[in-house]
């Protein structure tokens, strides 16, 4: 019983704990399925009805980003959200946008 606590416990505390900003070229294999911060600058959008996708690059490499929220996205940004291993390459599916005011 009181591992079954402590098991909620620590789940609900990691949920709020928020990861600090990393390099996008630390981002590789290793980092799949877990929660990243990133930010740099947008390049390559494109939208479906389903998703945005972009890249995002900062001064140590690029990252294939996906956002079902579909919103518009530019300029210098931060991306909160899971690394996916999806066809060999390692993306971000976004949890969370912040953009920059230019």
């Amino acid at each position: 019983m009181l591992s079954a606590i402590g098991l909620v416990i620590l789940q609900t505390s990691t949920s709020y704990l928020k990861p600090e900003t990393i390099d996008i070229g630390k981002v590789d294999s290793s980092k799949a399925g877990e929660v990243v911060k990133i930010q740099g600058q947008v390049q390559d959008f494109y939208s479906t009805q389903q998703a945005s996708f972009f890249t995002l690059k900062d001064q140590t490499g690029e990252i294939q980003v996906v956002d079902f929220n579909a919103g518009k996205h530019g300029g210098k940004t931060t991306v909160l959200g899971t690394a996916e291993l999806r066809q060999g390459k390692i993306q971000i599916v976004s949890t969370k946008i912040e953009q920059k005011e230019t």
